[in-house]
């Protein structure tokens, strides 16, 4: 429980956070990679307290929101059906 010991945290595996990676307009003009002012995917990652990438989720549209690139990840999946390894 490094998260409780360092940050005093309870319960916490690791910190999620979405960033947007801006990429070149799509030829076939998909809107689903458009969010805000420009064309983007998502990077969804979970670090651990050492600062390492536990979990990595890249290529969800820039349109959606976090809590939705969160529910299609496969980490979302895992929780779900009790498959955490």
């Amino acid at each position: 429980m490094e998260f409780e010991r360092r940050a005093n945290f309870p319960h916490c595996l690791g910190a999620v956070d979405g960033k947007h990676i801006r990429v070149m307009k799509p030829e076939h003009n998909d809107s689903m990679f458009y969010s805000y002012k420009s064309f983007s995917v998502v990077l969804m990652a979970v670090a651990d307290t050492n600062q390492g990438f536990v979990y990595v989720d890249i290529g969800s549209y820039g349109k959606d929101c976090d809590s939705t690139v969160f529910e299609r990840s496969t980490l979302w999946t895992s929780i779900q059906t009790n498959m955490m390894t």
